[in-house]
């Protein structure tokens, strides 16, 4: 499984990427994660608003909420 996490650079950063291995770590799945920032690779993918995921070439969108 290949896994992209793409998070805006410009803004507060939310860690959705720490999440994404936490998630993994805790429920023992095995990806690979990488962190992507460049927009216009965003663009060309669809992706509109940051974060979102991409898990195997499907682009997922992220709802994250600070507790």
């Amino acid at each position: 499984m290949k896994i992209e996490v793409f998070e805006s650079s410009c803004c507060k950063p939310s860690n959705v990427y720490g999440l994404v291995e936490r998630a993994m770590s805790e429920n023992g799945v095995n990806a690979e994660v990488t962190k992507a920032n460049d927009a216009m690779e965003a663009i060309k993918r669809g992706i509109m608003h940051t974060q979102a995921l991409v898990i195997d070439g499907k682009v997922v969108p992220v709802v994250y909420r600070e507790h």
